[in-house]
């Protein structure tokens, strides 16, 4: 009987904290109830947006209330307000507010993307960037270990697509919007994949993120990916991947955002490839399907090496330097010291 009365005084407090939304978030979130929704579907919005927690609590509040309408339209809201409030929010006549559509593409910089929706005056560019490299609980990020040489947390976990967002929201429902997003596109047969080819989600989308970059085109990233992956598995003979992308990143990311010398050195040794071994702490760009999948799924090669032709974007492949070179040679780019690199003659294509 104890135990009976114990439980039912737990799942009481429960209900009460909910209620009350005590310890819940209090940031603000905006999302639009359309024209006609049921009370049933407006419960399942207040969920889906983690405005609630229960949806038979919910329900059952409505009932006592009895609240005289809903309208439909936009609406904020926050997880922290209690069920009361909520519905009395509900209750009142609302404006539509601003929207404006931003389109990040593949292979964009996380610092760009800030700029972006500063530009559009979605939020601020430094409160964007504060608030995506926290982490928010997703499944993703479930995945991915802390690591201090990671120049931004979350760099390469923004799915590149186009978005509609309200004007002048907060970073933190911007950020729940992307993260929402990243979420459905990793699916749960990607991760099996990763985990067949022995990769980490970290080290799935920083290979991607460079395939992004190095790849003249789409149709090229399974086999540039494959000169990658096959370097990583002979390590001993090729320890140092070498791709002219990360030193880029050093150069157009870390360097311009970081005001202490001492800094930029401790990432540059994390993520220059032409002085580490293995991949960089992190990605290096927001990567599209095409390149994940590209490391998913890569071409099988006995290639080591790649250039492209600056002119007319097309690659060349080799499996010894003796061929490379030659190939350079194919490429254009005859005169340039040839060392034991991957992708001599590739250009970063995030212009």
């Amino acid at each position: 009987m104890l135990t009976v009365s114990l439980l039912l005084a737990v799942a009481g407090l429960t209900l009460g904290m909910e209620y009350y939304g005590i310890g819940k978030d209090d940031n603000e979130i905006a999302f639009n109830i359309p024209e006609g929704s049921t009370n049933e579907q407006i419960a399942d919005l207040l969920v889906e947006n983690g405005i609630i927690k229960n949806k038979k609590l919910f329900i059952y509040t409505l009932k006592i209330m009895k609240p005289a309408t809903i309208y439909p339209g936009d609406i904020k809201l926050q997880p922290s307000q209690p069920y009361s409030d909520i519905i009395e929010e509900l209750e009142k006549q609302r404006e539509t507010y601003e929207t404006v559509t931003v389109t990040f593409t593949e292979g964009e910089y996380l610092v760009d993307i800030a700029k972006k929706l500063e530009d559009n005056n979605v939020c601020k560019a430094e409160d964007f960037l504060f608030e995506f490299n926290r982490d928010m609980g997703y499944k993703f990020e479930g995945y991915l270990t802390e690591n201090k040489n990671v120049f931004y947390s979350r760099e390469g976990y923004l799915f590149p697509d186009t978005y509609e967002f309200y004007v002048n929201d907060t970073a933190y429902n911007i950020c729940r919007i992307l993260r929402d997003h990243y979420d459905s596109k990793i699916n749960e047969a990607m991760y099996k994949k990763m985990n067949d080819r022995g990769l980490t989600l970290n080290e799935t989308i920083t290979l991607a993120s460079i395939v992004q970059l190095e790849a003249a085109n789409v149709d090229e990233m399974p086999r540039v990916a494959s000169v990658f992956l096959n370097r990583m598995k002979d390590s001993d003979t090729f320890p140092m991947l070498q791709s002219d992308t990360t030193y880029n990143y050093i150069n157009k990311v870390i360097k311009p955002n970081t005001k202490n010398d001492d800094l930029v050195l401790h990432y540059a040794e994390y993520y220059d490839t032409y002085a580490i071994d293995g991949l960089p702490a992190g990605p290096i760009c927001n990567p599209g399907m095409d390149a994940i999948n590209a490391v998913l799924n890569p071409e099988k090669t006995d290639y080591y090496y790649f250039c492209n032709d600056i002119e007319t974007g097309e690659t060349f492949y080799a499996e010894t330097l003796d061929e490379h070179e030659k190939n350079l040679v194919k490429a254009g780019r005859g005169d340039q010291v040839v060392e034991d690199t991957a992708d001599n003659g590739n250009e970063d294509n995030n212009e």
